[in-house]
């Protein structure tokens, strides 16, 4: 009976071990010849830690009916750093890309989001400071620019770096967020907040059909304490 009890123990302890691991996430480092250009050419040791939004179960927010499957909408999502900037690369699948809605309405065309804490997350704290950031992008059409939008954060950036590339199966996004013109250096050790979200629409002129986050809260758009773990190493 003895042994039993530790057995179900042990299972108990790597159970919680496995879902507390399971909201860290991993940047490495980025090597030196980086360069912003809707490819995924310099992430190769950044796909190891992968970050997959792969199935309904991650919509937070839509119409799961709207939903036809991974080649409707899926995403990979790679992290690295670098002293000076944290990038993200976002290669999303979508059969049918739109975007006909811009500026603070961004989030109702086809496109990613991004969080990002670079201040503490761990206090317990919901509310947004002057570190806290939720950007959206969506993928150049036609020759056009990707668009941008932040929201919940009015710090103008300087070099934030951006560029989308179209493929045969929906789209590339490719972002170096600047944490130096913040006064913030990034190094090995360090923990961000952290969290990554696709939106999707399927028809012209229709606002999203469905938003999926990784985390699977919704309402990180207003509470960072809602952000996972984002471990440098």
């Amino acid at each position: 009976m003895k042994s039993k009890k530790v057995m179900v123990t042990v299972l108990l302890v790597f159970l919680i071990a496995s879902l507390a691991m399971a909201k860290q996430l991993t940047a490495v480092r980025a090597p030196k010849s980086m360069v912003i250009d809707g490819k995924l050419t310099e992430w190769e040791n950044a796909k190891k830690h992968v970050i997959k939004i792969d199935s309904p179960a991650y919509i937070v927010a839509g119409d799961v009916s709207e939903y036809k499957g991974p080649k409707d909408i899926q995403g990979l999502f790679y992290v690295m750093y670098d002293d000076e900037y944290l990038y993200v690369a976002a290669q999303i699948t979508d059969e049918a890309i739109y975007v006909d809605f811009t500026g603070s309405y961004l989030f109702q065309s086809d496109g990613i989001q991004i969080f990002v804490s670079f201040d503490d997350v761990d206090s317990g704290r919901t509310a947004y400071s002057v570190h806290d950031f939720q950007f959206g992008f969506a993928p150049g059409l036609d020759g056009m620019l990707p668009e941008v939008n932040i929201w919940n954060n009015n710090f103008k950036f300087s070099d934030l770096q951006y560029e989308s590339a179209i493929t045969e199966d929906g789209y590339i996004i490719e972002v170096a967020i600047p944490a130096y013109e913040f006064d913030v250096f990034l190094d090995r050790g360090m923990t961000l907040g952290f969290d990554v979200g696709i939106t999707d629409t399927d028809y012209p002129k229709k606002a999203q059909q469905n938003y999926l986050m990784y985390s699977k809260y919704g309402d990180g758009w207003n509470n960072v304490s809602r952000f996972l773990e984002l471990v440098l190493d």
